[in-house]
């Protein structure tokens, strides 16, 4: 039974948190390191990494000499002040090459209006491999000058492609002057079609170019815009389209916007004209915005089989996701079946996600296990990170034990298990019983002599090391993000973390170790840091939970903030952490939660152990509930059953949950909380990751391979037996040649593990990477909640294209019974239900409403205490992580919002890869203007 508050806390937060202006976090700091002190020895056991501290002054620069350093600081703070010519001036005297090019690098980021792109292009050439290159060189080209001669602006892009409209303009313009008209028409048509530009800049190229450009490249950037729901912008083009063109825009704008004389204005077009790829799109996704989502699956059927044809297959998957979670939820299998196996992709996240789909569905709802298993097999030849293979071989396992194949399941687990620190790893693992093993967390990873001389011999690490001699802490960020994308031994990332602790940024430390599992170089320290938990924390909650969610909510970052306005380490809404502390007898400080990650810990346990109550012990429900709502997981139940049911498959109800990012964080922090658990105990993971996921009900559900749910089936029984499509010939063919490749076979059998030949060459780039899987990060704009309009089969209109014969519904089928089995979910983003992700409006055309917070007051009530706590691992205070002393407000909103805004991707891995920390801060929340 978890308990309230301690008798006293009260007292000795009042004490700690008194209510004036806030305290800086080194304040918070100071508290937390007393509190370490004081907590009694056993509860303090087994932490690891770094004591608590306040950082002492530096006795003297280790990197730099002290003249460099002085003239850096100079240097840097000239450039905040915008006294440029001073800061160049001051550069020029660094000694250090690496030091100079460092002040060189601070002076680009600060974006002198007039710099010389000339000196820019020298800087470029001379450190390709720095960080924030996207974003420099979009400055610079949008400073070269219309006067510029062309000999120097084709000598800055000698070495590189221009990465804004505005560069490829200035480079057509220098190769017309030069006589390179083909060159420069090319550029010129690059830019029109590709770039966005404001109404004046659009005249200027018009009125400079236009001759030059033809029909065909107006309707080319039509269709961009439209694609990307830019109606405006699309709609200032309109009028230089030929009279076909046009009514085909006016049409798809009409959809796009849910005109009311959409419908009309789509009737009236040729069957042609209807099915082109990007008029259908619009189809399906207005009438699925209208509820008429039987119809839109009719439609979406009808498009075009060529992927090439499909045009934006991103945006068509976008649609049929919806449509597959829509027929899932009203009992419709097949047609769910059908939609996601139908997605006509080739490749990346969205054609692994789509055979997933497809798999699980066949599986799960159809009983159709040598139907799944072709989709398995086409996913695992997709994937390659670690969350995405262990996937993919846990779910052929699963469809081979309903084949009756063991020998092939046992295969499968085998080398899902590979990624034990995964959530299908971790099941997989589990599935072997203990004839798997799984090493131990006893050893602090240690680097090799040769791993840190190629960490010392990066130029970029010798930058990096520069900064913690200067204290510059944005600085320092962007370097370590980059940095963490140039290593390629596991020794490497240990190094990088020993700089990242070293400067108390944990956040830091934990991207690094997440790029490191990507690269097979797993090196738990650095993934999973043992940061300080207090012991009124623990109190409510275990600590590997509260590491194991803290993680995923903040990378401990104990200065995130969210763009729903979700606070701290464990990301707290002000609201409920107000009614969490008057519930406890607290006191309630709204500074602290950003200020003290002691204070920020102990409330967020506490609002984790009401939920946890609220919810019978569900750890899948409280996590789900943490992430979006207590509410929502209300109306999930509704929907999907309740996963504390005999009549519900819990894992099965977790792949159900419509929001991506909160499936996705319900897996990662389970995940978590299993290596957690090792770490704390010094022993391997210890195989409870199906318990923790049946945690509230009866045990052995997972493994009985209990029916999905009894809800969605008494939904499917309302409909006939319908026939299913076969499955698609490419999905077939893509299927055979894995299979043929990769025969199953234990790891360390003659031969590799079932892992797809190109999964040896993982994301190169940090950039790429994503921690659901390859997955595409999604847009970070909040979304307008709809609600989903149920119709029934007998009101949607008939179809305008005449599309093929829908099949009769099908019933709902009981999975054929396994010895040991159970379904699971994926990896994902943040909190947009489907519809919300997807109804997004056009911000050029269309009011963009916020979502409401996603924990709101009325989640924090709860009643009793929670009855089903894992039992609490104990921890040690002398390798404890610190939190450094951050910059200050204004600082660090003005260095972020221009990271956020200006940076692309070598750098926008950062804001994603953070976990809320680097979110909307340019006109929202603590950073408003």
């Amino acid at each position: 039974m978890v308990r309230s508050a301690p008798k006293g806390m009260a007292t000795d937060m009042a004490r700690r948190f008194p209510k004036r202006s806030r305290r800086r976090l080194r304040a918070g700091i100071a508290a937390l390191a007393g509190l370490a002190m004081s907590l009694p020895l056993p509860v303090l056991a087994n932490m690891a990494d770094l004591a608590p501290r306040v950082k002492p002054a530096a006795p003297g620069p280790v990197y730099l000499s002290v003249g460099d350093k002085e003239r850096l600081l100079a240097a840097h703070a000239a450039l905040k002040a915008r006294r440029f010519p001073s800061a160049v001036s001051l550069i020029s005297l660094v000694q250090d090459p690496i030091a100079r090019g460092l002040g060189e690098w601070m002076y680009f980021m600060a974006e002198d209006p007039a710099v010389d792109f000339t000196v820019a292009d020298t800087f470029l050439d001379a450190n390709p491999d720095w960080p924030a290159r996207y974003r420099i060189s979009a400055w610079i080209e949008k400073k070269i000058p219309d006067s510029a001669p062309a000999d120097q602006v084709l000598a800055f892009f000698d070495s590189r492609e221009p990465v804004t409209g505005y560069g490829k303009l200035q480079l057509a313009r220098a190769l017309f002057t030069v006589g390179d008209v083909n060159g420069g028409e090319r550029q010129l048509r690059d830019a029109w079609i590709n770039d966005n530009f404001t109404l004046s800049e659009e005249r200027r190229v018009l009125s400079n170019y236009g001759g030059r450009l033809t029909e065909e490249d107006h309707a080319a950037r039509v269709d961009r815009l439209l694609w990307s729901r830019q109606v405006t912008n699309a709609r200032r083009v309109f009028s230089y389209l030929d009279s076909d063109d046009r009514k085909m825009a006016e049409t798809r704008a009409a959809l796009l916007l849910q005109a009311s004389s959409a419908q009309k204005m789509f009737d009236r077009l040729s069957e042609e004209q209807k099915l082109d790829s990007g008029m259908l799109h619009a189809a399906v996704r207005y009438h699925r915005r209208r509820g008429e989502e039987q119809y839109a699956i009719a439609l979406a059927d009808m498009a075009p089989e060529d992927p090439a044809d499909l045009k934006d297959g991103a945006r068509w998957w976008d649609e049929r996701s919806l449509l597959v979670r829509w027929a899932l939820k009203n009992g419709r299998f097949a047609d769910a079946y059908k939609v996601a196996a139908g997605h006509r992709l080739t490749e990346g996240a969205d054609y692994a996600e789509a055979e997933f789909y497809a798999g699980w569905i066949a599986l799960r709802f159809l009983n159709e296990p040598e139907r799944a298993e072709t989709h398995f097999l086409a996913l695992a030849s997709e994937v390659g990170s670690p969350i995405s293979v262990s996937r993919a071989h846990y779910w052929l396992g699963r469809a081979a034990e309903a084949k009756q194949d063991p020998a092939s399941a046992r295969a499968h687990y085998a080398n899902a298990a590979l990624y034990y620190y995964s959530y299908y790893g971790q099941l997989a693992a589990e599935k072997l019983g203990g004839a798997f093993s799984q090493p131990t967390f006893e050893e602090v990873a240690q680097s090799s002599p040769a791993e840190r001389a190629l960490f010392s011999s990066r130029p970029t690490v010798a930058a990096l090391r520069m900064l913690t001699d200067l204290d510059l802490e944005y600085e320092f960020m962007v370097f370590a993000y980059h940095v963490d994308g140039q290593l390629e031994r596991p020794g490497e990332y240990v190094e990088l973390a020993k700089l990242t602790n070293g400067e108390g940024a944990p956040h830091l430390t934990v991207r690094a170790g997440k790029v490191a599992i990507q690269r097979d170089a797993f090196t738990p320290d650095v993934a999973y840091p043992l940061v300080f938990v207090p012991e009124e924390a623990a109190k409510f909650v275990s600590p590997e939970i509260i590491l194991g969610l803290s993680r995923q909510e903040s990378e401990f970052n104990p200065r995130a903030y969210s763009r729903a306005g979700a606070r701290g380490v464990m990301q707290l809404i002000p609201t409920t952490a107000q009614i969490t502390a008057r519930k406890e007898g607290l006191p309630y400080s709204r500074s602290a939660l950003l200020d003290d990650p002691a204070y920020n810990m102990t409330l967020g346990s506490a609002h984790l152990s009401h939920l946890l109550d609220r919810f019978d012990g569900s750890l899948i429900m409280t996590l789900a509930a943490y992430n979006a709502g207590a509410s929502r997981v209300s109306q999930w139940i509704d929907d999907y059953g309740d996963p504390r049911s005999d009549s519900v498959d819990p894992l099965d109800w977790v792949e159900l949950i419509p929001f991506s990012e909160t499936r996705n964080y319900v897996q990662r922090v389970l995940e978590n909380v299993q290596v957690y658990r090792g770490r704390l105990n010094k022993q391997p993971i210890p195989g409870k990751l199906a318990s923790d996921i049946e945690r509230g009900g009866a045990r052995n559900r997972i493994s009985n391979a209990l029916a999905p749910s009894l809800v969605l089936a008494n939904a499917a029984s309302r409909y006939g037996r319908q026939s299913l499509p076969p499955v698609p010939e490419r999905t077939k063919e893509r299927a055979r040649r894995f299979a043929m490749q990769n025969p199953p076979r234990m790891p360390g059998d003659a031969g590799a593990p079932l892992l797809a030949p190109e999964d040896a060459a993982t994301s190169a780039s940090p950039i790429a990477f994503n921690e659901q899987n390859e997955v595409k990060t999604n847009d970070l704009k909040k979304r307008k909640t709809r609600k989903n309009k149920k119709i029934e089969q007998a009101d949607a209109p008939v179809p305008v294209l005449k599309p093929r014969p829908e099949a009769e519904p099908i019933a709902a089928q009981q999975p054929a019974p396994s010895d040991d089995a159970s379904p699971a979910p994926e990896a994902e983003t943040h909190i947009l239900g489907p519809e919300e992700e997807l109804n997004a409006k056009d911000d050029l055309t269309e009011e963009i409403v916020a979502d409401e917070n996603l924990s709101t007051a009325a989640d924090a009530i709860s009643r009793d205490q929670p009855t089903d706590s894992p039992p609490m691992a104990e921890i040690e205070a002398d390798k404890i992580v610190d939190f450094s002393t951050p910059l200050s407000e204004e600082e660090y909103c003005a260095a972020y919002r221009e990271f956020l805004l200006r940076n692309a991707e070598d750098d926008l891995d950062a804001a994603e890869l953070n976990a809320r920390v680097l979110a909307d801060l340019e006109d929202r929340g603590m950073c408003q203007n």
